[in-house]
């Protein structure tokens, strides 16, 4: 295997693997908009935000006012994620397997990074705007069936996140939002019971998780939502000028293990992520009861 090892090949199809199973980590989630050039753990990507323009009136003949100075603001991405694999592969395995063996592994461990750097963008729930907040610990939201006909139907709750998102002035366009699997299965059985289908995306890609379309909301499965011994689920829901990601396996090798019969394949991966626009960002916190 290591005569015909091609490191790029395996971090291309690595890197590939992680974002094709990601949920929080997909394009329509989470923005790439700096991934800039990454070489390893600490590097900074500089994020220059450009603040509000003011909006005046016109009158004809008058002359304006003097244009408005802009301002920036220069936010960090910092790169504070690196994670490693390392995987032996043996040559009776390599012999004996029926398929490509080697290709299952570079697959698995693809899987394997992409459900480590969903977890950590879950965990910046924690950056959402306050004015985005449905539902606290000692308060959280516990859903009811539509069917039982309670205030609380997850229909309406979902609703209600995206008027605290149309408060904040956060365009409707591009809306998501991120629920464990129970709340799907909750909303698959009213749908059903509603005699309705699971909305689709009309002339557009479905996201991965995707389970229907809500009040805006692209609702989006994932077994990552952030939680507390199976309470207190932190739903994660807004758009994708929210929060930046960047990443980059920024290296794989294959060496021959000295001892044993085998290959041995490594790789590192280094990534971040930042709420750049807390106020596009919201959190439900919800529990079963």
């Amino acid at each position: 295997m290591i005569d015909n090892f091609i490191p790029e090949l395996w971090a291309a199809n690595l890197l590939l693997q992680a974002r094709k199973n990601l949920v929080y980590g997909q394009p329509g989630v989470i923005n790439r908009n700096y991934q800039g050039t990454i070489g390893q753990k600490g590097d900074t990507l500089h994020i220059v935000g450009i603040g509000s323009v003011t909006i005046s009136d016109y009158t004809k003949g008058t002359d304006m006012a003097a244009p408005q100075q802009l301002t920036d603001a220069d936010t960090e991405l910092r790169i504070s994620q690196q994670k490693s694999f390392s995987v032996a592969i043996e040559d009776l395995d390599k012999a004996q397997a029926a398929g490509n063996f080697e290709a299952a592994a570079r697959d698995q461990a693809g899987y394997d990074l992409a459900d480590t750097r969903d977890q950590f963008i879950a965990s910046l729930y924690t950056d959402a705007s306050a004015a985005n907040l449905n539902g606290s610990d000692a308060s959280a939201i516990v859903p009811d069936a539509v069917q039982d006909g309670g205030s609380n139907n997850i229909f309406n709750v979902i609703e209600d996140c995206a008027t605290l998102l149309s408060d904040s002035k956060v365009p409707k366009i591009g809306r998501f939002m991120v629920v464990p699997p129970w709340v799907s299965a909750m909303i698959t059985k009213d749908l059903k019971l509603a005699g309705a289908a699971a909305g689709a995306i009309a002339g557009g890609a479905i996201l991965n998780g995707f389970v229907t379309r809500i009040a805006g909301f692209d609702v989006l499965e994932s077994q990552n939502v952030p939680n507390t011994g199976g309470a207190k689920y932190k739903i994660l829901f807004g758009t994708s000028q929210a929060i930046t990601f960047a990443d980059q396996i920024v290296k794989v090798e294959a060496l021959r293990d000295p001892d044993q019969f085998r290959d041995i394949v490594r790789g590192l991966d280094v990534y971040g992520a930042k709420v750049a626009q807390p106020d596009y960002l919201g959190v439900m916190t919800m529990s079963k009861t």
